[in-house]
């Protein structure tokens, strides 16, 4: 049913003492698609298997992914026509403070909602809030806060 980062993220999860969340998280993954579709994506991620992750969840939602290593790179794809932007706080060269910082600097940037991943989100929050961030969460994403932050930040109604 799922691809194989699928089985291995649920599988991580039990593996690390928390089969509650694998259990959820297998439970959720297969709920995925009632979520809003067309949803553009910049996710800025440069670990390849979160980008695999990631973006496989964010499909089951309805999103259109696309996906920059670097922050120089999502700097440089970044424009209007995304809904939301995932960032990593922890990249390779610029900083995700400072990607979050650029992208609220050009006017079609001052809206859009940024969600930050990282394995250290709960002690660097207020710092990424402070850097323009909407949200912050803890890798690997949740599946249901990431649901409900797509359906809170992107609803078109």
């Amino acid at each position: 049913m799922y691809s194989k980062p699928y089985a291995k993220m649920i599988n991580f999860a039990h593996v690390k003492g928390n089969k509650e969340r694998a259990q959820n998280t297998s439970l959720l993954v297969s709920n995925a698609q009632d979520t809003q579709a067309n949803i553009k994506v910049l996710m800025i991620e440069d670990e390849r298997i979160c980008q695999i992750i990631q973006r496989r969840l964010l499909e089951d939602f309805g999103c259109d992914v696309t996906i920059a290593q670097t922050g120089e790179q999502g700097l440089a794809m970044y424009n209007e026509s995304f809904d939301l932007v995932i960032l990593d706080i922890n990249l390779p060269g610029i900083s995700g403070l400072v990607v979050s910082q650029a992208i609220r600097s050009i006017p079609q940037g001052r809206n859009v909602p940024i969600i930050g991943l990282s394995s250290e989100a709960d002690g660097r929050r207020e710092e990424c809030i402070l850097a323009g961030y909407n949200e912050v969460m803890a890798k690997p994403a949740d599946v249901q806060e990431l649901k409900t932050l797509l359906q809170m930040y992107t609803s078109r109604e």
